[in-house]
């Protein structure tokens, strides 16, 4: 037995991802009426249960690959589960509460659609991401929150603050700690003494392509 999760959501979208996701590691493709969500990672799963959990992360890891490319709009969920027979025909079918993705820029979609050989940079990443808990660890801070300035704090944090990032390049150390500063601030909001805004703060939209530029550039040096 083999298994597929059962994605819904809008036509036009499920086309405008399929094309990211294209390899054994992570394929969305159509089946009929219904699109699917398949991957190698099932391949030892003694369980739907197991398919389940096995699915849930990487919608989330999707999820925030979208996020970092694509932006958040529109959103698609996982149904259900197919269990699979011997020669991939259907056999039965699980229904579940469903998880979040929502997906935006057209030109961030064809980025993640680009691709080395057969796997796009979506499915690379993904894979990437079962075999380096670094990766993994990334994507899971935007998940299914999508990307407000609790996560674009999280995010410089995670890659060292604002001196760890400028020597590695990834970006400069005054507009890391421009937009770190400006993230603590909101973050905070409710407290008695919130830390103080810079002189300059970026807005949540410009924080958002910094913040996504940054992790961008982090996944490249991890491929």
């Amino acid at each position: 037995m083999s298994y597929a999760a059962i994605l819904r959501g809008e036509q036009s979208v499920l086309e405008a991802i399929g094309p990211c996701f294209a390899s054994p590691e992570a394929r969305i493709r159509a089946l009929d009426e219904h699109w699917l969500l398949e991957t190698s990672r099932f391949d030892n799963c003694s369980s739907v249960d197991e398919a389940f959990k096995i699915a849930d992360q990487m919608v989330i890891e999707i999820q925030g690959l979208l996020s970092i490319y694509a932006g958040l709009n529109t959103s698609i969920s996982v149904s259900s589960m197919l269990t699979l027979g011997a020669n991939g025909e259907p056999v039965r079918q699980r229904l579940r509460d469903f998880v979040t993705i929502r997906v935006y820029s057209a030109a961030g979609l064809r980025e993640l659609s680009e691709s080395s050989n057969v796997t796009s940079l979506g499915s690379m990443l993904v894979a990437r991401a079962a075999d380096d808990p670094a990766v993994a660890e990334a994507l899971m801070l935007i998940g299914e929150r999508g990307l407000g300035w609790p996560q674009i704090y999280d995010i410089i944090e995670f890659l060292g603050g604002a001196k760890a990032i400028d020597s590695s390049g990834l970006g400069s150390r005054s507009q890391t700690a421009r937009v770190r500063r400006t993230a603590n601030h909101y973050r905070h909001l409710g407290r008695r003494d919130p830390d103080r805004l810079p002189t300059n703060p970026p807005t949540l939209a410009e924080a958002r392509l910094f913040a996504t530029g940054l992790l961008k550039c982090w996944l490249g040096t991890r491929l």
